[in-house]
């Protein structure tokens, strides 16, 4: 059986265990469309989606998949399917991690604070006090009831740090400065909103002891 005959999650698995040259070209040859395609979703997000940005973004994702070789236990056992959703994850993940450490660098390491401030703020207002940021983006992604651009305004809001100007400039003036503001209230007190509901079903439905 050559490289090309195995499945996706046969692929993973062996280029987990092994460091075999022919087995990771083969993985990257198929994830890299996949790993592109991310990169160019979040780069959009942060208004810098050029080709060279997103090779850049794509090679530390493939760098990014290298490093974890060793971490077989996190790869998904139950088909194709899953390991593709990992795959996506980790793209994502990695890309934002990249932009992030890339603005940071150009914005002064005070924006980073206030980036992690506004997040424990939007965490203080759903009531998810004290709980790790990528569950809070996770559980927050879940509870948004809007459209693309309205949430790539959110999360340039309370993920990046941008300011409601940076933000009217980002997606060309579509909204006024006062706009992003009101925008951005208004998905907050509807992510609230969402959040007390399901505390509320909680009581209601009593908690097990």
């Amino acid at each position: 059986m050559t490289c090309a005959d195995l499945t996706l999650v046969q692929l993973a698995r062996r280029c987990f265990e092994s460091p075999n040259n022919d087995l990771w070209e083969e993985l990257i040859l198929r994830l890299q469309p996949v790993f592109a395609r991310a990169a160019y979703r979040v780069a959009a997000i942060w208004g810098s989606a050029n080709v060279h940005e997103v090779d850049d973004i794509v090679q530390e994702i493939c760098l990014k998949l290298v490093s974890r070789r060793r971490d077989i236990q996190q790869l998904p056992a139950s088909g194709d399917e899953a390991v593709m959703a990992y795959f996506k994850t980790m793209a994502a993940n990695c890309a934002h991690d990249y932009l992030r450490s890339r603005y940071a660098r150009k914005r002064g390491c005070a924006q980073t604070d206030e980036i992690e401030s506004r997040l424990d703020e939007l965490a203080s207002q759903v009531g998810m006090k004290q709980i790790e940021q990528r569950i809070l983006v996770a559980q927050v992604e879940t509870a948004l009831d809007a459209g693309s651009r309205d949430r790539s305004i959110f999360w340039l809001y309370y993920r990046q740090g941008f300011t409601a100007k940076e933000i009217a400039a980002s997606i060309g003036h579509e909204l006024s400065d006062k706009g992003v503001e009101s925008l951005i209230h208004r998905l907050t007190s509807a992510v609230r909103g969402f959040f007390q509901r399901q505390t509320q079903k909680g009581e209601a439905g009593g908690i097990p002891s």
